[in-house]
């Protein structure tokens, strides 16, 4: 209440606000001729439930847009481009299965060891990408946040889509590393 429409054209009781995301309730202050000390309070909305979704499917083009800017972003900065994707698991699994499945030999089962560790490592990089890059989209388009109105969701979600498609060229490798070993996907 420190005057945010004290002055200029937007001075005074009569503000009304066209976003989707906040309603302008009634003024603090008593009707008659505005003053410079008139409060607008704005409240939020609920932002939970159906209109949530309804939000941001009328916004699915900012997220597009978002979504194809973090995978352009991600395979632009790097020399190796979408075989990092590729390269990162399956190093890890050359790793993981030369110092636990041979050294170590720890016990998987049925399932051979580099099929047990690459198809835990793909989806753990999924979680983990997703987690860590979802929680500082908000913080790294701080500036953007403040100039214009969109749904918050939209950032951390664009990235977490943008991380499905790393774990796409990872599956790329998983199929046929369980057909060489003769593993065959079921329920149990």
């Amino acid at each position: 209440g420190n005057g945010l429409f004290s002055n200029g054209p937007y001075s005074g009781a009569g503000v009304v606000c066209s976003d989707s995301q906040f309603r302008i309730a009634r003024p603090l202050a008593p009707q008659g001729p505005p003053t410079a000390r008139t409060v607008t309070r704005i409240d939020p909305r609920l932002a939970m439930g159906f209109a949530l979704f309804r939000e941001l499917w009328q916004y699915r083009g900012l997220l597009y847009v978002f979504v194809w800017r973090d995978i352009t972003l991600r395979y632009k900065q790097t020399a190796a481009g979408a075989t990092w994707a590729i390269l990162q698991p399956l190093l890890l699994m050359i790793v993981f299965t030369v110092f636990l499945g041979f050294l170590v030999r720890i016990p998987t089962g049925n399932v051979p060891y580099p099929v047990f560790v690459y198809g835990g490592l793909v989806i753990w990089q999924l979680f983990a990408k997703a987690l860590m890059q979802a929680s500082i989209s908000v913080t790294t388009n701080e500036s953007l946040i403040s100039q214009v109105y969109f749904p918050r969701m939209i950032l951390p979600l664009s990235v977490i889509l943008g991380g499905l498609v790393d774990f796409a060229f990872a599956l790329v490798v998983l199929v046929p590393l369980m057909a060489y070993y003769g593993v065959h996907p079921s329920w149990p």
